[in-house]
């Protein structure tokens, strides 16, 4: 580890790269963060990921890898023997993380983005919440996804746990309420708790600020 060279070209307020950043914290991996300009694509962006154009990049010993999902899986694969494991080693365990992690995905945190830039799908997204809320009831494990460590949902949930104040109050997003889903919401909590989340990414109040002023711009790039 001592002669490797791991650097994240980033953006500090993205979703994306807060996966990324969460799961190098948690196989203990150090490396550089390289903050990009999200509105100036520069250079060594362009020239690692020429395909996308987009944060964030893994470059390990100067081999670029982009693209959050396969950078994570990247991480839990070459460095399988340090920190906590993403991916549980079981096919069928880890099949089902993989699905779980698609349905947070593409349902919790595309669902929140279209009520909150596309001012659509509220009842979706509380829909949603609901299947994932009575997957956690069935599977009786907490504090986090998977039960007591993060795994591969829980960093993908990191966003969520951590804009869901900033959506709610500049956004206009409706989460579900305690009555309704009071496992998914605990592990919301949990996720936003996490020493190495509170440690290592933006605080909500942070993120709040920054939605705060950033939000007509992001808007208009829906």
């Amino acid at each position: 580890m001592a002669d490797e060279s791991v650097r994240l070209l980033c953006v500090w307020s993205s979703p994306y790269s807060m996966r990324v950043m969460l799961a190098l914290e948690l196989k203990s991996i150090p490396y550089e963060r390289v903050e990009q300009d999200v509105r100036s694509k520069g250079e060594l962006l362009l020239r690692s990921n020429p395909v996308h154009k987009k944060v964030p990049v893994l470059i390990h010993n100067g081999r670029p890898i982009a693209e959050s999902s396969v950078i994570i899986e990247y991480i839990d694969e070459q460095w399988r023997d340090r920190g906590d494991e993403i991916l549980p080693r079981d096919p069928y365990a880890r099949a089902q993380e993989r699905f779980w992690a698609d349905f947070v995905e593409k349902k919790i945190f595309a669902g929140s983005a279209n009520v909150v830039f596309r001012a659509t799908g509220q009842d979706d997204f509380l829909a949603s919440c609901d299947i994932l809320e009575e997957e956690l009831r069935k599977s009786n494990r907490a504090p986090y996804f998977g039960g007591a460590k993060l795994g591969l949902v829980d960093i993908v949930l990191v966003s969520t746990a951590l804009c869901s104040k900033s959506l709610v109050e500049v956004g206009g997003l409706r989460l579900p309420s305690r009555d309704a889903c009071p496992r998914f919401l605990a592990l919301l909590d949990a996720i936003r708790e996490h020493p190495l989340v509170r440690s290592s990414l933006p605080s909500p109040d942070k993120l709040r600020d920054f939605f705060a002023t950033a939000m007509p711009w992001i808007k208009s790039l829906s």
